[in-house]
């Protein structure tokens, strides 16, 4: 699985933070977020810029 929004800002920018404690994914299996105890996984298809204002607007937008 591809990291996205703030765990993917973590690894660009090699960020010294806490664990989240749902990181957020891609999943090919998935049709709608599906949230578990460890990760939140997103569908293909949700658009995002792979860069850091676009995993920043990601984060903003669909992670607490």
């Amino acid at each position: 699985m591809v990291t996205i929004g703030y765990a993917r800002l973590v690894e660009l920018l090699a960020l010294r933070v806490r664990p989240l404690r749902t990181p957020a994914a891609i999943s090919g299996s998935v049709n709608r977020r599906i949230d578990t105890p460890t990760q939140a996984l997103f569908p293909r298809g949700v658009a995002i810029e792979d860069s850091i204002v676009g995993h920043l607007e990601f984060a903003l937008r669909h992670e607490v």
